[in-house]
């Protein structure tokens, strides 16, 4: 019979993500560019491939009132604005807004915040796109991404668009695995994150137990006494159903970034025809924690 982990040890789980997760990012700050900064373990080339195709997926336009959520240093989002517009960045990491300038980025017309992703420190219906990339693999769980999908739908426009995009994904992991490493370790453990009732993972269960002891095992020998950053895999049904309770279009878009190894692993969700409804009336002094790291005299006509 395979062992189920409690409530208590997934919630244990998540929160040491997300708090391995803060310690690497402060960690990286200081990185000679804003790609190793992020995180992006890749070229430059890459790098903007990457930049390329969030821009198509978002469809940012000249005008556009743009948010990032989990915006880093500010520069992904520099690099998405065309010139003269205006954008508002929101990161928990303090150590990576801080470097803001030293990445290039210009203050003059992005706005940076620190706040959690969940309470954002933001006016309703402010911002025409909404991007998030690379942030979800690193939530507490699926409550928190819940919350945080409400809160970004909260302050994008009727209308608008919202992206979350660099999603682990489950089947995506079990595919490219298999496409790599055809019937070994790697696969089996990908396939143990599946869906409980997945007739693949149904048919695995029995080795479950083994395959777990094995992960464990391998985390203690990689990375001591750090610990092993397990990402937050999701099924499109996750964001399909939250996109069927709000009324909206909900996109599942692959990655095909030339030279981005991860990107068989992930997936974009992109958000069109939001309602606008179910606002909170609740003001930007009542949520989240504010911490404006830009210029007074610099704040975006977006507004916050």
């Amino acid at each position: 019979m395979t062992a189920r982990r409690s409530r208590t040890d997934r919630g244990s789980e998540g929160g040491e993500r997300a708090e391995l997760c803060l310690q690497r990012y402060e960690g990286r700050a200081e990185s000679g560019d804003w790609v190793q900064a992020h995180g992006w373990n890749y070229s430059e080339d890459v790098a903007r491939r990457t930049i390329a195709d969030i821009r198509e997926k978002l469809g940012v336009r000249p005008g556009d009132r743009v948010l990032e959520v989990g915006c880093g240093s500010g520069a992904l989002l520099d690099a998405l604005l065309d010139a003269g517009d205006r954008g508002v960045g929101v990161d928990r990491c303090a150590a990576l807004l801080r470097q803001a300038t030293r990445f290039g980025v210009d203050l003059l017309r992005i706005r940076l915040l620190a706040a959690d992703i969940a309470s954002l420190p933001l006016g309703d219906g402010r911002f025409d796109r909404v991007l998030c990339y690379s942030v979800f693999g690193y939530l507490t769980d699926l409550g928190h991404a819940e919350r945080a999908l409400e809160e970004m739908a909260r302050v994008c426009r009727a209308g608008g668009t919202l992206m979350v995009g660099d999603v682990p994904g489950r089947w995506e992991r079990v595919r490219a695995c298999w496409s790599r490493y055809g019937p070994r370790t790697d696969t089996v453990r990908a396939a143990l994150l599946l869906p409980p009732l997945s007739p693949l993972r149904l048919a695995l269960r029995p080795l479950a137990p083994l395959f777990q002891a094995v992960q464990r095992l391998r985390g203690q020998r990689e990375t001591g006494d750090e610990g092993r950053l397990n990402y937050l895999w999701y099924g499109h049904g996750f964001f399909r159903r939250w996109g069927a309770r709000h009324g909206c279009r909900v996109e599942i878009m692959p990655q095909r970034i030339p030279g981005r190894q991860v990107s068989d692993f992930r997936f974009d969700v992109r958000f069109t025809g939001l309602s606008g409804t179910g606002r909170s009336r609740s003001g930007p002094s009542e949520r989240g924690k504010l911490h404006v790291v830009a210029r007074a005299d610099s704040e975006p006509a977006s507004g916050a």
